[in-house]
């Protein structure tokens, strides 16, 4: 069943790094309602002209949302039992809708297990010694 889902307020797990999100490369999200509204749409940019890293590519994707509406296929959303969300196809354009607090049709889908991110760091000690001096492979972000 589909519904209009807001990421707003919710924790999500996001599975990017520096060469995917802005964020993670630089400090900063490049979505704040300033720099959105002050930003004219890039048409000669496109997500393979550079890295997504580059906030242009989040800076395009909301305009897009903004002036046309969530227009793509629908999203799958994963829900588990730890109260996580996780978005596979999509992470970018979820967040951004979230930043913004705009809804995305989704299906939600209810998994009955925590996300791999707090099994591992409840069951697993290799990975929480591991914690203590790497970064994790994903990215915990409460909307």
């Amino acid at each position: 069943m589909e519904i209009d889902f807001s990421p707003k307020g919710k924790r999500f797990i996001f599975k990017l790094d520096k060469y995917t999100c802005y964020k993670v490369c630089s400090g900063k999200c490049p979505i704040t309602p300033d720099k959105v509204s002050n930003y004219n749409f890039d048409n000669k940019y496109y997500y393979g002209s550079a890295t997504a890293s580059c906030e242009k590519h989040c800076l395009n994707i909301a305009k897009s949302l903004i002036e046309s509406g969530f227009t793509s296929n629908k999203l799958t959303i994963s829900k588990f039992k730890c109260g996580h969300y996780m978005v596979g196809t999509g992470q970018h354009r979820v967040c951004v809708a979230g930043r913004l607090g705009l809804t995305v049709p989704v299906r939600i889908s209810k998994i009955d297990i925590n996300c791999e991110e707090c099994y591992r760091k409840k069951e697993s000690l290799t990975y929480r010694i591991k914690g203590w001096f790497f970064k994790g492979d994903y990215i915990e972000e409460r909307l």
